[in-house]
């Protein structure tokens, strides 16, 4: 699992870099506020995206484990 967290950790930081350059923006400045929205929309799917890979993953690798754990 830990392998796992630090694939989607790299993942999530290769992805990111190049968004944070860019929030250095003024964000009182209407580009800034799209720079802004954009770089929230491109997070939140890049997190939907991770989530749907984890969960593909814990479904291949431990179907035991996912019969008997809880729903959260």
């Amino acid at each position: 699992m830990t392998g796992t967290y630090i694939l989607l950790q790299k993942r999530i930081v290769k992805d990111y870099s190049p968004l944070f350059s860019s929030l250095s923006v003024s964000t009182n400045s209407f580009s800034g506020i799209l720079v802004s929205k954009k770089a929230i929309e491109a997070i939140e799917s890049s997190i939907l995206e991770s989530e749907s890979e984890l969960r593909k993953f814990r479904q291949n690798n431990f179907p035991e484990i996912e019969k008997y754990e809880l729903p959260r």
